[in-house]
Order: C-alpha cells, then sequence, then structure tokens
C-alpha cells in the first residue's frame, strides 16, 4: 500500500502536524496522509478515485474511527490502520524498532479531535477563494478565480480573473498583484462589509515568476477576514496545451490570511 514516491513528496514539502489529503497530479486520486513534527510521514492511506470519498475518509480518521496494530516483516516494523469493518485502509512507512512504530501510533492517535460526520474537510490542495457562510452569522460569500496563460513561443505571461457570481473580470500581464488586489477590493464592497475589509485581497508568491515542476510552492492570499468566518481556497494549474486543469493545494480555515502549500510533483507543461 506504501507509496514510497508520495511519500517524499509529501516529506519535503513544510507542513503542519496532523491530517491532511494529498493529490497525486498524475492520476488525479487522492490519498489521506499523517505527518509529525518534524513532516515525517506517520501514516499513508489507501487512493481514492472521488474526492469526496477521500474527504469522508479524512473526517474519520480525524474522529479516530479507526484501528490500529503494530506489525513485523521483513523491512523492521509498521503500523497498519484498519476501518471500523476491519478493511485494511492505510498503513505507515518502516521503523527500525518496535518502539519507534509504537509511539507513531501513540502520536497519530493522539491527534483524533471531535469533528462532526458533516463538517467540511480541511486538505492540501490562489486561483479561487471562498469564504463559506457559517448557518448561524451568514455572511456574504466571495469566490474569485485566477488563471495564467503563456502564448506559444512567447516570454509573456497574461493573467484573467473573474468574478463568477457575475462573470466579470479583468486581464492583465505579468505577475501583475496590483492588478489582482484592485480587481478583489472592487467587488468586496459592499453595504454587507466591514470598512476594514475594503482593501482585502492581495496574493503573495515567492519572488520568482517561474517555478519548476515538483518543487513545492508556498501561496498566501491576504483576505482581511473575521476570526469566525470561514474559508475555503483553492489552487489550480491549467496545462498551456489543452487547457486540462489539475488541482495542486486546497485548504480550509478561520479568517485571514490564507496560506497554503501548493503539490506541483507531476506537472510536466
Amino acid at each position: 500500500m506504501i507509496q514510497n514516491h508520495i511519500i517524499q513528496v509529501i516529506e519535503g514539502t513544510p507542513l503542519a502536524p496532523g491530517f491532511g489529503v494529498f493529490t497525486e497530479a498524475e492520476s488525479g486520486k487522492h490519498l489521506i496522509y499523517f505527518v509529525d513534527a518534524q513532516s515525517k510521514v506517520l501514516l499513508l492511506s489507501k487512493p481514492y478515485a472521488i474526492e469526496r470519498h477521500a474527504e469522508s475518509a479524512l473526517r474519520r480518521f480525524e474522529q479516530g474511527k479507526f484501528s490500529a496494530d503494530v506489525c513485523e516483516d521483513a523491512q523492521g516494523w509498521y503500523l497498519e490502520f484498519r476501518s471500523e469493518g476491519g478493511k485494511l485502509i492505510a498503513a505507515s512507512p518502516a521503523f527500525a524498532a518496535e518502539a519507534e512504530a509504537e509511539q507513531a501510533l501513540a502520536e497519530v492517535q493522539g491527534q483524533r479531535r471531535q469533528v462532526p460526520d458533516n463538517a467540511p474537510a480541511p486538505q492540501l490542495a490562489v486561483a479561487e477563494a471562498e469564504p463559506v457562510a457559517e448557518p448561524s452569522s451568514r455572511p456574504p460569500r466571495h469566490s474569485f478565480r485566477l488563471d495564467f496563460y503563456q502564448e506559444p513561443q512567447s516570454t509573456v505571461l497574461r493573467g484573467r480573473i473573474e468574478y463568477p457570481l457575475t462573470q466579470e473580470s479583468a486581464v492583465f500581464q505579468g505577475l501583475d498583484l496590483e492588478a489582482v488586489r484592485v480587481f478583489v477590493s472592487a467587488h468586496l464592497k459592499g453595504p454587507e462589509l466591514s470598512a476594514e475589509r475594503k482593501e482585502a485581497g492581495e496574493i503573495r508568491l515567492p519572488g520568482q515568476t517561474a517555478f519548476a515542476a515538483g518543487e513545492p510552492l508556498e501561496i498566501e492570499l491576504a483576505l482581511e477576514l473575521p476570526p469566525q468566518e470561514t474559508y475555503e481556497a483553492l489552487v489550480y494549474a491549467k496545462s498551456l496545451q489543452d487547457n486540462r486543469q489539475t488541482l495542486i493545494a486546497r485548504t480550509r480555515g478561520q479568517g485571514g490570511p490564507i496560506r497554503l502549500t501548493a503539490f506541483t510533483h507531476g506537472l510536466d507543461e
């Protein structure tokens, strides 16, 4: 079950300790993982072809709805994780000693938390950022889509940002973050928004404008969100040849700024 190439990609990316979802760009499959404070993978699930199935599995892991055993084979000690029905759903890499495996199991089990069955699944997976309304406060919903293109045999990078709720859009050249900020700010204005949010909307990327496939990309979307307001942020990579889109990062949380890590492993264009 363990896929070492996926473990290498996850462990090569700075991540907060805990559970998450890794989406493999080549196959589009989704896998649940658990990393410790040193970004070492202690659990990797079977691949899920459907995203909502992976989200459901993530919630069950977070709720502690699994059993686990310390096992041994020729490679060393390792962990097996099974569903409530006894089906093998995840495993760990090999450990040199039984004590290390037991310590890893204790750390995974220690991350169990109370998560409602209908709670959104936090994922790794900033092209879109959408505040998700809480049932009680009903805050406004805003979604923006950001695409970058490069014409064949051209060094000019072109961008387009769209507000899907009204289908309004704007185009710009290069990594023009000011144009993005102005567009986002204009659509966040309104009587339902507080004065502090009028200047929200800055996308922050590393200094360079070109990135090598296989290297993790740190992205931040600075939106002045109230601490109690939840959001979902997604990053898509778009092929310049066939316009195919691949989800490379996704996260949910509360308040701003929004930070996430994009997995670019498997992207070749």
